[in-house]
């Protein structure tokens, strides 16, 4: 059972995706209806392109559904956008769970979830530990800048020396830890690799439509639970596209060694609290998963790994694991195997790793 102040607190997170849909909802602009044969990544000029890897990323995580009890390796057309999909016979790569560490950091308003319910990749996280690798999520705060989390991004590494990081990224989180890369010279010494799940990298384009007065209002939101703190929305600013990229711009020769794995849902796919998001996006792309177009999901020069066929929520957050009424009435498309793509990506990267130092 819910307490009350539980409740309170689940129904403010389920409701921050719509406070930038009614901000927005002057948009008037006929939806796009279309997508594109090969995925379109578009940069400003002078960052560079980034490199196709998704016919060897595919090969690692249609294998990776059946070990973890998912699906056959053939259905994994059903989780990824796939141009076409023969197994090579090659076997899923080895964990080198004593070489890497690996670190995790979820987005904006990820800290008030109820962490022993919908934590970012709980099972995956779980299964890996189980399987020897050190990976931890880092905590960040509700609601506050990249720069604010580049700093406890920094005091984690500098705590936990030892074998170099693989650090992933999800929504803000993706934007926390490039600026903790350029900024911060021990996450800039000990980061191996950056991959990014569903990332915030080139911001998104719903806070683009926040005009700056209500921006300002809304920024002056003070609201304390047991379970997280929500002073401002400094976050919300930190991922206007025009500050994402001016940081890419600035910084386009500092950038590390990336991964990027973007997600997209149709309409139908989206969970009920995400589709005025959704098709608040879909005025500029259907290749978007209600919160970023695939667009801005890519670090440039980095290896593009994937579309995950999932919206932004179900492709790292377990909510239906979470059994709870609310959130299953709410967020009613979050089925997806996201202890196969976590693990997968691992592997895959830890591969790339050894034969490409």
């Amino acid at each position: 059972m819910i307490t009350t102040c539980r409740l309170k607190l689940v129904r403010i997170l389920l409701l921050a995706p719509t406070i930038v849909g009614v901000a927005c909802n002057t948009i008037r602009v006929s939806p796009v209806d279309y997508t594109f044969k090969t995925p379109l990544v578009a940069l400003p000029l002078g960052l560079k392109s980034p490199i196709d890897r998704r016919d060897a990323f595919a090969q690692v995580f249609c294998k990776a559904l059946p070990v973890y009890g998912v699906d056959s390796e053939g259905n994994c057309r059903k989780y990824l956008e796939l141009d076409g999909y023969t197994s090579d016979g090659s076997s899923l790569p080895t964990l080198l769970a004593k070489d890497y560490q690996v670190v995790v950091v979820a987005g904006i308003f990820s800290a008030c979830l109820p962490r022993n319910q919908v934590s970012i990749y709980k099972q995956g996280i779980a299964q890996l530990k189980q399987e020897g690798l050190a990976i931890e999520e880092i905590p960040v705060s509700a609601t506050g800048g990249t720069a604010e989390h580049a700093k406890t991004i920094a005091k984690y590494i500098q705590d936990h020396q030892g074998p170099p990081f693989i650090a992933i990224g999800y929504s803000q989180g993706a934007a926390d830890l490039l600026d903790a890369y350029v900024n911060e010279q021990v996450v800039h010494d000990s980061m191996k690799a950056l991959v990014t799940i569903a990332g915030a990298v080139g911001g998104s384009r719903l806070p683009d439509g926040i005009p700056k007065a209500l921006g300002q209002i809304l920024g002056g939101i003070d609201i304390s639970l047991p379970d997280c703190q929500i002073k401002g929305l400094a976050g919300l600013d930190a991922l206007r596209r025009n500050d994402r990229y001016d940081f890419l711009s600035d910084h386009r020769d500092r950038l590390p060694r990336a991964y990027s794995i973007a997600a997209k849902s149709s309409k139908q796919k989206t969970s009920k609290i995400l589709q005025g998001p959704w098709q608040q996006l879909s005025a500029y792309s259907i290749d978007q998963d209600s919160q970023v177009i695939r667009d801005d999901a890519v670090v440039p020069g980095g290896s593009f790994l994937a579309t995950a066929l999932a919206d932004h929520w179900a492709v790292t957050l377990p909510f239906a694991e979470a059994h709870d009424p609310l959130f299953d009435k709410l967020v009613d498309q979050s089925p997806y195997p996201r202890t196969a793509l976590l693990e997968a990506t691992i592997r895959f990267v830890m591969k790339d790793l050894k034969e490409k130092p």
